[in-house]
């Protein structure tokens, strides 16, 4: 069985953790990034072994529309997890055109991350 990865870029580290260690009880592999422009260089170096990436929208500096925006100028078919604590419709309107795997509102509990997580991975 392959392992699957997922990059999550979110600016709150708890989140991360929280992530991370959900996650590993599934056996999916997580790579970190606290902000998008980290997040867009981790993808960068290893696109070609992360499966979807979980965007928090709301993060300081660059904003997760437009690090989906560059994301999707590296792969525009990589499943994105978007994830806000805002309504949905108001995330999807401000992504333009770029369309992500689905929707994660926050705050989400252990079993909705891990329906989301198989979902964008297609299991």
């Amino acid at each position: 069985m392959l392992v699957k990865t997922i990059l999550v870029i979110d600016d709150e580290e708890i989140v991360r953790e929280a992530v991370q260690d959900i996650l590993d009880t599934i056996g999916v592999q997580v790579l970190e990034a606290a902000n998008g422009r980290t997040g867009i260089e981790v993808y960068r170096q290893n696109h070609d072994r992360i499966d979807a990436i979980l965007l928090d929208m709301k993060m300081p500096g660059l904003s997760g529309a437009e690090t989906l925006r560059q994301l999707r100028e590296v792969d525009a078919a990589v499943p994105v997890i978007l994830s806000s604590g805002y309504a949905e419709e108001e995330t999807r309107r401000n992504i333009d055109d770029h369309k992500a795997t689905t929707f994660l509102p926050k705050p989400y509990n252990f079993e909705t991350l891990i329906e989301k997580v198989q979902q964008a991975l297609g299991e």
